[in-house]
């Protein structure tokens, strides 16, 4: 008994200090229709964002930025920003559309989004293609690069390097890029903007992941506390069936 006692107590010390994500909106629109599991809605949003010309009314500021901070390239002129295309579902094919197709005299930038969608065979590698002075972007949740199945042309062969493909994630890149840009606009505008980045932080959240690296650490320290783990998972697994049977006699 003591030792389970020990593993639960070094699991609440171990996790007690990773912190909750402090939301910036009180109401919600995009966790009210669940738009931010919809990679399609929240890619949209994104590519207005990026386009010179979009809704939101403020010209080339996130364009900018997003080349300048998040993409790190090199610097180009307003004039040739406001000449930019911005493209959402860009079509190579019949079957493919690129997320976010950035284009302009100087480079074509594909951006491939993914969130909870899995890789396609021979995406990137078709996708890199479209690519004019610029890597491949590829954006994921937390950075995570395709695997070859995505990088390698369809039937084999032709395998895309890794260093031809710029990962990005929500979680670092466009959380932080986007939280920089808050102080800059309206407040109604603002507004909307925090309910974006309380969407992206959503899908983007690592503190599951942390809490679970910290119990495997805990459970790893010796063969005794990973016994009491596998009865405590036993435990609550039975304790799940309990509650299901209350709730549907209440």
């Amino acid at each position: 008994m003591e030792t389970y006692r020990d593993l639960l107590s070094q699991i609440h010390t171990n996790c007690k200090n990773i912190p909750f994500h402090k939301k910036l909106s009180a109401y919600n629109i995009f966790d009210v229709l669940e738009i931010q599991s919809r990679e399609v809605i929240m890619c949209r949003f994104l590519t207005d964002l990026l386009n010179p010309e979009g809704m939101h009314g403020c010209g080339i500021r996130f364009l900018k930025t997003f080349i300048r901070d998040v993409l790190k390239m090199d610097p180009v002129s307003d004039t040739l920003l406001l000449h930019t295309e911005v493209l959402k579902e860009y079509p190579i094919d019949k079957e493919r559309r690129i997320d976010i197709f950035i284009r302009n005299a100087e480079y074509q930038i594909p951006i491939e989004v993914k969130i909870y969608a899995g890789e396609q065979e021979g995406q990137c590698s078709d996708y890199f293609e479209m690519a004019q002075n610029s890597r491949l972007i590829y954006l994921t949740r937390f950075g995570t690069p395709p695997s070859e199945y995505s990088r390698k042309k369809k039937g084999g062969g032709n395998l895309l390097p890794l260093g031809q493909i710029q990962c990005i994630s929500w979680a670092e890149d466009i959380y932080r890029w986007l939280e920089g840009e808050l102080q800059n606009l309206k407040e109604s505008f603002r507004a909307v903007m925090e309910q974006y980045l309380d969407a992206v932080h959503s899908i983007a959240d690592e503190r599951e992941k942390k809490v679970a690296d910290k119990v495997i650490e805990a459970l790893y320290e010796s063969p005794e506390k990973f016994l009491a783990g596998i009865e405590i998972e036993k435990s609550m697994k039975k304790a799940k069936v309990r509650l299901i049977r209350q709730v549907f006699e209440e």
